[in-house]
């Protein structure tokens, strides 16, 4: 399968999810616990969101690999399962034969994986990792010491979650006024990563207005941000109330591009990999 094709699959399944969900839909990777390798390794960026979408789909628990992973460890793929595509991006070097310049980059392509759900023999240090449950407004000591260790400027109070460009300030609720931890952590972690937009850190666009395209992909790529955050440190999900309004943009975005999730994922997997580098989290943290 063409890397065009798997960007064009992954949109197309997402939109059709939102439509199928209407205002009650939520990102379905928002609860998992990590997609990851059979070498313990997350899966980053779009592939994490794309095969957490076929694990909710079908009811995987979120570890994968190609065949020959799975072989090396002793499993094996069962007769007549079918392989989920993921990207892999190949580098690549072109010189100018004119002026001898040489141009690096990278292109993307796809390769087969398998769900350890497909496949018998899998070692049991290979089961995905438990999901922490989280009920009640309480504090959660790691995850504070998290957030205190990105170093936001972050104040509580008032009714509304927000990041102020202005100020470089995340403006939050007092805990108190959240149902769930989960709600809590997760609003949290969307507000850092619009933190992490700032000029003077990853400096994405910022400008955009309610309801404008820019807009729609700060946000989209925040909420993606959040979900990557959640699976990763096993937070469960919360939907948003004005759910409907910020999917009706999101639509409208990934239906003129169906690259732009690539970018949104791209952007959301640096920015709480910026986060990660500054509270202190490498991968294997994230992957034990």
């Amino acid at each position: 399968m063409k890397a065009d094709d798997l960007y064009a699959q992954v949109t197309n399944d997402l939109v059709a999810q939102i439509e199928a969900g209407a205002s009650e839909w939520q990102m379905p990777w928002h609860s998992w616990s990590g997609q990851v390798s059979t070498v313990n390794r997350p899966y980053r960026g779009i592939n994490a969101a794309w095969l957490a979408m076929v694990a909710a789909d079908r009811g995987y628990a979120g570890r994968w690999g190609t065949y020959k992973a799975w072989k090396t460890v002793g499993a094996q793929v069962l007769k007549g399962e079918r392989a989920t595509r993921a990207f892999l991006w190949r580098p690549f070097e072109r010189e100018n034969r004119d002026t001898g310049e040489v141009t690096k980059g990278v292109f993307a392509t796809t390769y087969a994986v398998f769900a350890a759900e497909q496949c018998s023999g899998v070692p049991e240090h290979l089961s995905a990792p438990p999901e922490r449950v989280i009920g009640g407004a309480e504090s959660v000591p790691e995850l504070d010491r998290y957030f205190a260790a990105v170093g936001a400027d972050v104040r509580h109070g008032g009714d509304r979650a927000c990041y102020r460009p202005g100020e470089d300030r995340i403006c939050l609720p007092y805990r108190e006024q959240f149902v769930a931890t989960d709600g809590y952590y997760s609003t949290v972690a969307h507000e850092h990563v619009h933190w992490t937009g700032a000029a003077t850190r990853l400096n994405r666009d910022l400008s955009g207005r309610f309801g404008s395209d820019a807009y729609a992909v700060e946000e989209l790529t925040a909420e993606l941000g959040a979900a990557f955050f959640a699976a990763h440190h096993h937070v469960a999900p919360d939907t948003r109330s004005d759910n409907a309004a910020y999917l009706a943009s999101w639509l409208r975005v990934l239906r003129a591009d169906p690259k732009v999730l690539r970018t949104v994922a791209g952007a959301a997997n640096k920015a709480i990999t910026y986060m990660d580098s500054l509270a202190g989290v490498g991968a294997a943290d994230l992957a034990a």
